[in-house]
């Protein structure tokens, strides 16, 4: 049981709108009461114990990070350099635009995938984000798309990551070693996606 005192400025969902001077007590994880600042809140006998001081800081409810692509190691700067350049939104040459990390993630090792991955969406909790929806597509292949699926549903029940909801994005773009037609490309990948939800996939996302 916690009681945030000297918030400066309380942001809420609700009625109460934006709050000056607030506190908040929390009970068993959930908000059992909002008031001034310096008051003492008694709900059903409940002994706060611990008193956080915010120092006139802001609270706000957590970010919700609506469209993020966390699975790849290293860092994406020839595909930002690319689209920069003008290259258009879903090239996939292995060397350049979303090919470049295509090929960087395929070469990773499942360890080190697995590590930076973790460590990215440690960062968005860092930064606020308390919901990300976490999209595949850097690997482009039925094993690799399920495997990143499989990935980021398992990162679930890791403590001090945000809540991730699994968007399965096996349709990023064409692979940059892909030699079928991209009709039947697609044909396959729609075929992946019972797998994918299988794997612990919440939604699926195509470019287009």
């Amino acid at each position: 049981r916690e009681l945030l005192d000297r918030i400066g400025r309380l942001c809420t969902c609700g009625a109460r709108g934006v709050v000056e001077h607030a506190a908040v007590a929390m009970a068993d994880g959930a908000i059992a009461w909002i008031g001034r600042s310096g008051q003492d809140p008694a709900v059903d006998g409940l002994v706060w114990e611990d008193r956080i001081d915010c120092a006139g800081g802001l609270v706000t409810p957590g970010l919700i990070d609506a469209h993020t692509h966390p699975v790849y190691t290293r860092p994406r700067l020839p595909e930002i350099a690319a689209r920069t350049a003008g290259q258009p939104y879903g090239a996939s040459d292995a060397d350049t635009g979303i090919g470049a990390t295509v090929t960087a993630t395929r070469a990773a090792d499942a360890g080190a995938l697995h590590t930076a991955v973790r460590d990215r969406l440690r960062r968005w909790v860092a930064a606020g984000a308390t919901t990300v929806e976490a999209k595949t597509g850097y690997d482009l292949t039925r094993e690799g798309e399920l495997g990143a699926v499989a990935l980021l549903d398992g990162l679930r029940a890791t403590n001090g990551l945000p809540d991730v909801q699994v968007t399965f994005l096996g349709a990023h773009a064409l692979p940059p070693d892909d030699v079928v037609p991209a009709d039947e490309h697609i044909d396959a990948v729609t075929s992946w996606i019972p797998a994918a939800a299988a794997a612990g996939a919440d939604a699926c996302d195509v470019f287009c």
